[in-house]
């Protein structure tokens, strides 16, 4: 599992891998970012994008971390544009990005197949851009769940096909509207993990089962945050630092999807928010 960028106090280059219980620093990034998005790559790479630099700038490089080698390069080719509000996934060799144009705002929609010519094309792109929204991946199909629409909270639940690129408007909405909640997907059940609403943090789990289209209501946190980053490794899921109604903070919270039960973790070298984690 790695933990990737973030905000503390100054926008972080720093990536923290975790074994046996234990915090280690590896190579930085080599451009410190937050709210970045990362996906793994057959299980020996990780794949950086989007996300704003220390001058607050949506960069367009893309980045790509060695497991084994612990060594950063730059990853080509760039995005064609600045994309905020960004999610970036790898299925079948594929990457796909979802966002929105930091030019027009609008919705955009980007895949680049890593087999062939390493040109991006735009795919059909959701309705609207959300920003806050939690992303999972089941198959070959992306769920866009929550976020803010128009600053309003939004409960829908988007699915995207990557096989025929086509879109499905018609899931379950979520029991709990909220934004900028992290997302972690076990099996069929895609887990959303905290969030905020328009005044405040929320602790609240909602499982949503990816076959069958239904919500149902978890165990709630044992801290109210948001902005955090999640991960599963070895069996359980990973909810790290975020931020409360009043704090930054690096608390690293453990949930058990076979049991329902939240245990704590050891904690981050730094209270962080809007880093981005993966595991393998």
């Amino acid at each position: 599992m790695l933990l990737i960028g973030g905000y503390s106090e100054h926008v972080l280059s720093s990536v923290l891998g975790f074994s046996d219980d234990f915090w280690i620093r590896k190579q930085a990034i080599p451009v410190a970012r937050f709210s970045a998005t990362a996906t793994i790559r057959n299980n020996s790479q990780v794949i950086v994008a989007c996300g704003m630099d220390a001058a607050g700038d949506t960069t367009i490089r893309l980045f790509v971390y060695d497991i084994l080698q612990n060594h950063w390069r730059k990853f080509r080719p760039s995005l064609p544009f600045a994309v905020q509000r960004a999610f970036i996934t790898c299925i079948n060799d594929r990457l796909f990005v979802f966002g929105a144009s930091v030019c027009s705002g609008l919705p955009l929609l980007l895949r680049l197949n890593m087999n062939e010519a390493l040109r991006w094309t735009e795919l059909p792109p959701m309705p609207q851009s959300r920003e806050g929204a939690a992303y999972g991946v089941y198959g070959d199909k992306v769920f866009i769940v929550g976020g803010f629409l128009a600053w309003n909270l939004s409960d829908t639940v988007d699915c995207f096909d990557t096989r025929t690129n086509s879109w499905n408007f018609r899931c379950s909405r979520m029991p709990i509207q909220c934004a900028h909640a992290s997302a972690v997907v076990h099996g069929k059940y895609l887990y959303v993990f905290g969030g905020r609403t328009l005044s405040n943090a929320i602790n609240c789990v909602q499982r949503y089962d990816m076959v069958n289209d239904v919500w149902t209501i978890m165990s709630a946190m044992p801290t109210a945050r948001w902005n955090t980053a999640a991960a599963m490794y070895r069996g359980r899921i990973y909810v790290l630092g975020g931020e409360t109604d009043t704090d930054t903070v690096s608390s690293v919270e453990i949930y058990t999807p076979e049991t329902d039960r939240w245990t704590m973790g050891p904690k981050l070298p730094y209270h962080v928010h809007g880093a981005s984690a993966v595991s393998w």
